[in-house]
């Protein structure tokens, strides 16, 4: 309902802008933020559809943002948690860690662009498993200005997939 409501004021907004020869910042600003909002709903909404989050970091400040949908899919509020580098390897299981500690060091490093199925250790204490991807952003010297991370937790799919081979396996036809 509020994606509508904010796409049916965009419309509106916009007649009114076109009728005018010179809109105003004022009315630009709004037209912006309502879109603005628009699309970081889609985004807020597609994420948990797809069980997917996604996250941002900024090598030279350290620091990381995540999406709200990256928080619940390692079992977090988005206040439990302050998203870093130590956090981060704390949640992906101690089997895994080495690996991702090397494609974490060569992505930075490097500027590697890399993607890997990690299992992964939720704040109640119950594994997961995640596809991690992960994609630097280079300035025009070639150095690192940030990397961006998509982790999508396919822990029911590959539960599935397996329930599914099991049955199929058994089957004597």
């Amino acid at each position: 309902m509020l994606l509508a409501a904010s796409g049916f004021l965009i419309i509106r907004l916009r007649r009114k802008i076109r009728n005018r020869k010179s809109p105003s910042l004022q009315a630009i600003v709004l037209e912006r933020t309502i879109e603005l909002n628009r699309y970081r709903q889609m985004l807020t909404k597609a994420e948990r559809m797809a069980n997917a989050g996604s996250w941002e970091h900024e090598p030279k400040s350290g620091r990381f943002i995540w999406s709200d949908q990256l928080y619940r899919i390692f079992g977090f509020d988005t206040s439990d948690v302050a998203p870093d580098k130590d956090v981060r390897l704390k949640l992906i299981h101690p089997d895994d860690r080495e690996q991702f500690k090397k494609l974490e060091f060569q992505s930075i490093n490097e500027g590697k662009s890399y993607e890997v199925r990690l299992r992964i250790l939720r704040a109640d204490g119950t594994q997961g498993l995640i596809q991690h991807r992960v994609e630097p952003e280079l300035d025009a010297d070639g150095n690192l200005v940030r990397r961006i991370g998509m982790v999508i937790d396919v822990t029911d799919r590959i539960a599935n997939e397996e329930t599914f081979r099991l049955m199929f396996e058994q089957t004597p036809y």
